[in-house]
């Protein structure tokens, strides 16, 4: 047993060193490929050279779970909650650090207006974000409204919006560990929920403002409440199933549709179960028809999503082509490095042994049929954590993983120590990625506020800071995610707005005769007005 402790300890301090050694290249992309096959044949390793005292430890490890078991979800619950309170201000800074996470804060403060959008600024060039654009005098999101709407209420009692996602998280896990348990045994379950809530990819995600934190927790309360019909037959279950699913597709509606295949495929399958799909789709109507109502007040058509009307054309949603196969090599190989090569490896693996012992329910299947969907997705997704556009789907891998496990505890099982050790490898390996993982993210969060810390800095008052460049090195923030005014632009000590030509500056100029302007080019603050108000030249290089 120590000497499986040993080899487990040092994987987890292996996989910290090589996080670090494969980040001297800076760029998230080569930090990938140096990295994936080195940690690969660590985790390889280990579960080789650890397995022979693997299960015995991993059962002196699993031991207040089995004695004390509400104890032991109570700390795993308050241990989550406390991880991702830290992560969301600790490390991310409470930093809304993408376009989309603004634009979520941006609609809410809107609605917490009673106004669905606002009236565009002006001059609109100056001030147009990656993500809240204007079409039609419109300034508004480009997402469905569920997150936004969640999030109103914190915006309009002050309270910080950064608390949210960390409580979704915790909600979810409590949900995830009992759709585990009715899927599995209690220590199984508990272990499935441990390798879920001990990933980056969760963490960093419930401690962000993307909306897949709300998503999830959808998605898991949709497959624990489809579980339960399937097995009782209880209308009102099929009924809260599909209030989940709502919620859902209220946030995302392509997720909604990806997850309902599988759970339409059970029900049909069980004749007696057929009436379900009728109070699935009654659960789900109220969130359909506010969605359909939204759509109609904005784009004036109720089958028209607002993203396809602010960014016609813009989504690369099709057949399989060499950019979505491209981009889904590029999410599995983050799926790989931001979970574990363990259960990136064990999930299929599992799978299969699941299916062989014919204990496969719609639950397992979530996780595949989001990932083969995402394959006719050529969108990049940005700034993420992960591999975002799997989340939804990523922890019914784990219930997988979780049945496939199940060897462990029955006595003489031949297969328990190469599953005790596969187990510890993957916990190893997400323990050991991330606190280096968590000071990068740290890094990158302080590198994109740069510009605010300057501007801060130097006290500036009474200015416009003109902004041409991105900010940041390992991960740049490009000009349009970096002009955040809020909604009212023009009360602000320091208005920030794109460099965009010289007739627009002009008309900034004009709006703010008194204010001094500065330009944001190379990393510094360049002031553009001399003593008597003109304009100076313009920096070396500029245009």
């Amino acid at each position: 047993m120590l000497r499986a402790a040993v080899v487990f300890v040092t994987l987890a301090l292996f996989t910290a060193a090589v996080f670090v050694w494969s980040t001297r290249g800076g760029p998230e992309l080569y930090m990938a490929r140096a990295s994936a096959g080195p940690f690969l044949l660590l985790s390889l390793l280990a579960i080789v050279v650890g397995r022979s005292g693997a299960a015995p430890l991993l059962h002196w490890l699993l031991r207040p779970v089995v004695e004390q078991p509400r104890r032991a979800l109570k700390i795993v619950l308050a241990a989550v909650l406390l991880t991702l309170l830290f992560v969301a201000r600790g490390v991310l800074d409470a930093f809304l650090n993408s376009g989309d996470e603004y634009a979520y804060y941006l609609q809410a403060e809107a609605y917490a207006h009673g106004k669905l959008w606002v009236p565009a600024p002006s001059p609109t060039a100056a001030f147009e974000l990656m993500r809240f654009v204007e079409k039609d005098g419109k300034w508004l999101s480009v997402y469905q409204p569920g997150w936004s709407m969640l999030l109103t209420a914190p915006v309009a009692f002050g309270i910080p919006v950064w608390l949210v996602n960390p409580l979704l998280g915790t909600l979810t896990t409590l949900a995830f560990y009992y759709l585990a348990k009715r899927l599995m045994r209690p220590e199984a379950a508990m272990l499935a929920t441990v390798g879920l809530v001990t990933s980056a990819f969760f963490l960093f995600n419930f401690a962000s403002l993307f909306n897949h934190g709300p998503g999830a927790l959808a998605a898991v309360v949709f497959a624990l409440c489809g579980v339960a019909f399937l097995e009782s037959g209880d209308q009102r279950l099929a009924l809260l199933a599909g209030a989940a699913l709502g919620a859902l597709g209220f946030l995302r509606a392509l997720n909604a549709i990806i997850l309902v295949v599988p759970f339409v495929v059970a029900v049909v399958a069980n004749r007696k179960r057929w009436l379900g799909l009728v109070w699935l789709g009654l659960g789900g109507l109220p969130f359909a028809i506010l969605l359909l109502g939204y759509n109609k007040l904005i784009t004036g058509d109720p089958l028209l999503l607002v993203q396809s009307w602010l960014l016609k054309g813009s989504e690369p949603l099709g057949a399989p082509s060499a950019s979505s196969l491209g981009e889904t090599f590029k999410r599995l190989v983050r799926l790989l490095l931001w979970t574990s090569p363990t259960i990136f490896l064990g999930w299929p693996l599992a799978l299969f042994a699941v299916a062989r012992q014919k204990r496969l329910s719609f639950v397992d299947w979530l996780a595949p049929v989001t990932v083969l969907a995402f394959a006719f997705y050529g969108g990049e997704g940005g700034a993420q954590y992960g591999p975002r556009y799997y989340f939804e789907g990523w922890a019914f891998a784990l219930i997988t993983a979780g049945k496939a496990i199940e060897p462990l505890f029955d006595a003489g099982d031949k297969r328990a120590p190469w599953l005790a050790a596969a187990v510890l490898s993957h916990l190893a390996f997400q323990l050991g990625y991330l606190p280096p993982r968590a000071l990068r993210e740290h890094r990158i969060i302080v590198e994109r506020q740069s510009l605010y810390t300057m501007v801060a800095e130097r006290s500036l008052n009474d200015a416009v800071v003109l902004v041409l460049d991105d900010v940041g090195q390992m991960r740049p923030l490009p000009p349009r995610d970096v002009v955040r005014n809020g909604l009212a632009i023009g009360e602000q000590p320091v208005i920030y707005a794109l460099d965009k030509n010289d007739a627009t500056t002009q008309i900034l100029r004009e709006r703010f005769p008194t204010r001094r302007f500065y330009r944001y080019y190379r990393g510094e603050l360049h002031d553009l007005l001399d003593g008597e108000g003109r304009f100076v030249s313009k920096p070396a290089g500029f245009w």
